[in-house]
């Protein structure tokens, strides 16, 4: 699972991996684009889980 949240509005969105691969994010974070449309999205955070290296 991984998890997303806006923090100006604090909204919280959740999205389920098949794993915690690296290929999984990128398709994961795809998905929270095409859901909130790249305009939205300036920045992205992460820690530091072995999925992002």
């Amino acid at each position: 699972m991984a998890t997303f949240a806006e923090r100006k509005s604090r909204l919280y969105l959740a999205f389920l991996m098949a794993d915690r691969t690296a290929a999984s994010m990128e398709i994961t974070i795809g998905r929270l684009l095409k859901l909130l449309g790249s305009e939205l999205v300036q920045r992205i955070t992460t820690d530091c889980g072995k999925e992002f290296t």
